[in-house]
């Protein structure tokens, strides 16, 4: 049993007064140990005494992905690296990772966190989860099996790829939890119905995606393909209303971040859980600050494009999202591939399906978005975070 009744039912003053201790004992560590944001905190004309009441935290400065960039890599350490036990880092792959180092008091708070996670989801010690998340450097996977450790899950630690033999597996050992990328989940899926598996023959019941955004839509066909309850997995504004996520680290000692601009647009919210719980609860995410594409004065988000075209008949959860420049005006593209008896029937059914598509993504985004059905698996499938969007205009 892993339930923290505690702290996960405190009354919202007693929540507001410990997160008001650990946010000042956050702030003066920083100051003290770490000259970025000691500069930072001076140029505003604040010091850790000035941070009295919650509402103070509006007057600390935003923390950016770039600012972990140009750091890197241990900058914003705020321990010597004899106390570092575990560094995570970012692929790399838009620049310089992004480094994450732990102190044993930060894993072991991590831990906690993530147990409560699958705990809160129904996990207990007698299921079986296969950890289907990369391995390496990227945090999920090892934040995963750390926390169905402390909960006492039997884990298999899969890692990601190889679908095949994760289908096998399984089958096999009787897994019942999954946990991996919502576009690697559908592989999944997708690799099983290839060959011959029936899912409902399977002890599998519940799968936790997160990593990538993914819409309800795109919970609604992971269910019904793996025949589970899908949850999601966050891993990082105002209270009602759509804003950009932005948190603080307040228990982080190796790295605590003050007001890191996540980029993620959702909405937060009270209210007492039927469980107990009286954490605060957050929206699924609507889409990312930074991949918002704006076509005729028109913001579209790649989250909107995935609902609309999940809710179509006669096409597969399979797309890529193409930006292009024409003239001086940008267009969109989208490629995603046609249910094997729709691309079977031939151009005039094809072009049927497209038109039918065209007009639906027009009347509820207002802008006309090309559709050209593809072949069943035309497509790269995922084995990790999928790439929806292919920007052309910046090659």
């Amino acid at each position: 049993m892993f339930w923290d009744k505690e702290f996960e039912t405190m009354p919202l003053e007693a929540l507001k007064d410990f997160q008001l201790k650990q946010l000042q004992q956050t702030v003066a560590w920083v100051y003290e140990r770490v000259p970025y944001y000691k500069n930072k905190l001076d140029d505003l004309g604040i010091k850790p005494q000035d941070i009295r009441v919650l509402a103070d935290l509006a007057r600390l400065p935003f923390s950016v992905k770039n600012d972990l960039r140009d750091n890197y890599p241990f900058g914003l350490c705020a321990v010597p690296m004899t106390e570092v036990v575990r560094i995570h880092a970012s692929s790399g792959t838009t620049g310089k990772p992004i480094t994450g180092p732990y102190t044993a008091e930060d894993l072991e708070q991590w831990s906690d966190c993530m147990a409560r996670n699958l705990y809160a989801v129904g996990v207990r010690s007698n299921d079986i989860l296969q950890n289907s998340y990369g391995m390496g450097l990227f945090t999920g996977g090892l934040g995963f099996h750390q926390g169905a450790t402390k909960v006492g899950v039997a884990v298999i630690p899969t890692s990601s790829g190889q679908t095949e033999r994760q289908i096998t597996i399984m089958q096999d050992f009787g897994t019942t939890v999954l946990c991996c990328t919502p576009s690697y989940a559908l592989t999944i899926a997708e690799k099983g119905y290839q060959m011959g598996v029936n899912f409902k023959n399977l002890r599998l019941r519940a799968g936790i995606f997160g990593a990538e955004p993914w819409t309800r839509e795109m919970r609604k066909e992971i269910e019904e393909r793996l025949d589970i309850k899908a949850y999601e997995a966050y891993g990082l504004t105002p209270e009602g209303t759509k804003g950009e996520l932005v948190f603080t680290a307040i228990r982080r000692r190796a790295m605590p971040l003050l007001r890191y601009r996540t980029r993620d647009i959702t909405m937060l919210k009270r209210g007492k859980c039927e469980c107990g719980r009286t954490l605060i609860k957050m929206e699924k995410v609507y889409g990312r600050s930074d991949d918002m594409l704006i076509i005729s004065g028109v913001n579209v988000f790649p989250s909107q494009i995935e609902s609309l075209l999940l809710d179509q008949k006669g096409i597969e959860p399979q797309y890529v999202i193409i930006v292009r420049k024409k003239g001086y005006l940008d267009t969109l593209e989208v490629n995603v591939e046609a249910r094997p008896e729709i691309y079977q029937a031939g151009a005039e059914k094809i072009k049927e399906v497209e038109q039918r598509i065209e007009a639906h993504m027009r009347g509820l985004i207002g802008i006309g978005i090309k559709i050209r059905l593809v072949s069943p698996g035309t497509i790269a499938r995922s084995e990790g975070k999928a790439k929806r969007v292919i920007d052309e205009r910046k090659l």
